[in-house]
């Protein structure tokens, strides 16, 4: 199966499918050495690690909703009213721990948009002026600057998008195990 604008083969089955998953994880693993910095790096974890615990705070809102409309139902004026707090608080800390992530974001997203640039000269001149050369229909300046646009946009959906996506799909999956063992399953 072909894309007319892609101008690549689209996996026409499963086994395509994750062959064409691997190498897009390998891409991604050579953005992550080659293309983020460490300080990058570094701050990327942080976010990962704040957006992780965004995502397990909002999980206990459900939580929280159900002890007001529990204690609702049973007359326990106590149990709505803590419940009522711990809502509260859960909206307060995954509004700050979404503010640090969104600060997190920015700084990596700089830091990785200078390092890009540094790191593409730096492979850029490692090749000897022949290589260039031969390749002179692929390496126009056009090509390069597209090359420096997908870098970007694949480096921050990797690291904005897909990561936490995953990481969501965890949270999820082991809090479902956790309140249902059978449903986990």
């Amino acid at each position: 199966m072909f894309d007319a604008e892609e101008k690549r083969r689209i996996a026409g089955n499963w086994r395509e499918y994750l062959r064409d998953t691997r190498e897009s994880f390998r891409a991604y693993a050579w953005v992550w050495k080659e293309l983020i910095s460490p300080l990058g790096r570094k701050w990327t974890k942080r976010a990962l690690a704040l957006v992780t615990a965004q995502m397990l705070v909002s999980s206990a809102m459900p939580m929280a909703t159900a002890y007001v409309l529990d204690g609702l139902v049973s007359r326990r004026e106590s149990q709505v009213l803590w419940a009522i707090v711990a809502f509260a608080l859960c909206t307060l800390i995954g509004r700050l721990l979404a503010w640090g992530y969104g600060s997190c974001q920015e700084i990596v997203s700089g830091e990785n948009v200078v390092h890009v640039d540094l790191r593409t000269s730096e492979l850029f001149f490692e090749k000897s002026l022949g290589q260039h050369m031969r390749d002179d229909g692929a390496l126009s300046a056009a090509n390069i600057e597209k090359g420096r646009g997908r870098v970007h946009e694949i480096s921050n959906m990797l690291i904005f998008e897909g990561i936490p996506s995953m990481i969501e799909l965890v949270v999820g999956y082991v809090l479902l195990f956790v309140i249902a063992p059978v449903a986990g399953l």
